[in-house]
């Protein structure tokens, strides 16, 4: 590998780390590449920005190099192979700003002499940065349409051509919420279009601070669905909504703890001090909770019979209470509304129904872009209603017009519950 990856390499890191490290005139729809479909896959505790148990800005680069190094990867259907020996370059005494750079392969690819995946520190203490590429595959549901049914739509992205014939191209979409950015292959290359079947061949997940500077470095387009590859090009004549050296309008989500103090979950947030659990809202691990309004919470606390002093000093009323509320793992909006239930902390249920009063489109009809959909409405538990929801660094929040009742038989012990909670850790 050549020393050409460096800062510049974040928005089309993906092509130069294949100009680097592969083959001359590498395609880009390479089967020896893994065959990977973590990134669609329905697992909460593990969403991305994590990807197989990495975490940029929270892996560290140790516990990140220990991993790599007993991975198994699937090469094909039916077998599997190690991954040959990882490689890390050290930086620390260069001019760089990246400290290390370390690369690893499926067994199969790496025979060929084409490299698949990096990580980047800048400080050698996390992973700032991991990029990898995937083997082409629709059939493990590695497309855009896959990718924008479970994430939503991207907030920008830009083509970026990548052999002088013009005949491969990669669509570079950004999710700056997440970090991510993934990399759609476009079929005839600069004269082809981005659409829903078009396979991804890779992605990348950063910190906030790396996403920061993608979308301040780069010249880009905001998404307006499917359309041919000229309408996203980097062309410099291209018109772009958002250049270099523009206000960007983004900052980093909030933690779901500050989520909820800036929008007036005040009881919600004394009951979770009160229990001793409140960095579970603050900390890296993902989690997901329906947070009940402070006029909810009055409600039910009258309910009850009790006064809201009296139900926060009934500390296994108020355990259970809220584990009922808290889903371990970060339940996207897309992932929500395409289910029926999720299974909570106390180790009950909540079921609840989505029904979409926007007027059905008849066969082969469009929805037009500038109408004003109605939101999807949510009804949890045959009772509380959604009434709105908020991305969160560490999660997502939803609000709910009332308190979620516990169900018959679900009552847990308070110890058992603050040590499923990690409460004092």
């Amino acid at each position: 590998m050549n020393g050409s990856l460096r800062r510049g390499f974040l928005l089309i890191s993906f092509v130069l780390a294949l100009v680097a490290c592969a083959p001359v005139n590498p395609n880009l729809r390479d089967d020896s590449m893994m065959h990977d479909r973590e990134m669609v896959a329905q697992d909460p505790e593990c969403e991305a920005p994590c990807w197989r148990t990495i975490t940029p800005g929270h892996t560290t680069w140790e516990e990140a190099i220990e991993y790599l190094n007993t991975l198994v990867w699937s090469l094909e259907e039916n077998t599997s192979g190690i991954i040959a020996e990882l490689e890390v370059e050290d930086l620390e005494d260069t001019e760089e700003d990246i400290q290390s750079i370390a690369t690893f392969s499926p067994v199969r690819s790496r025979q060929i002499g084409a490299l698949c995946c990096q990580l980047f520190t800048r400080t050698g203490e996390w992973v700032d940065v991991l990029i990898i590429q995937v083997a082409p595959s629709q059939r493990l549901g590695m497309t855009v349409g896959a990718f924008i049914e479970k994430y939503g739509a991207p907030a920008y992205l830009v083509g970026s051509v990548y052999d002088r014939d013009d005949e491969q191209a990669l669509m570079n979409m950004i999710y700056p919420d997440i970090p991510m950015v993934i990399y759609a292959y476009v079929d005839n290359g600069a004269a082809g279009e981005l659409r829903d079947r078009n396979e991804v061949i890779g992605f990348m997940l950063t910190t906030y601070d790396e996403m920061q500077t993608i979308l301040t470095s780069n010249n880009l387009h905001t998404y307006e669905g499917n359309a041919p590859f000229q309408v996203y090009s980097s062309d410099e004549d291209a018109e772009f909504e958002l250049r270099v050296g523009d206000e960007i309008g983004w900052t980093p989500p909030l933690s779901s703890w500050e989520v909820l103090a800036e929008n007036e979950f005040s009881h919600l947030m004394t009951a979770l001090e009160t229990l001793g659990i409140s960095d579970v809202l603050k900390g890296i691990q993902p989690y997901t909770i329906f947070a009940p309004s402070n006029t909810a919470i009055e409600t039910a606390v009258a309910e009850m019979g009790l006064t809201l002093e009296a139900f926060l000093a009934d500390q296994e009323l108020l355990a259970n209470v809220l584990a009922y509320h808290l889903v371990p793992g970060n339940i996207r909006y897309n992932a929500l509304v395409n289910a029926t239930s999720v299974k909570t902390a106390l180790g009950a249920n909540i079921n609840y129904s989505v029904t979409d009063p926007n007027p059905p489109l008849e066969e082969g009809e469009t929805r037009d872009p500038a109408a004003t959909l109605q939101p999807l409405d949510i009804i949890l538990n045959e009772r509380a209603q959604l009434t709105g929801d908020f991305v969160a660094s560490n999660g997502w929040v939803y609000a709910i017009d009332q308190v979620l009742l516990l169900p018959e038989n679900s009552l847990r012990p308070l110890e058992e519950l603050l040590l499923a909670l990690g409460a004092g850790q």
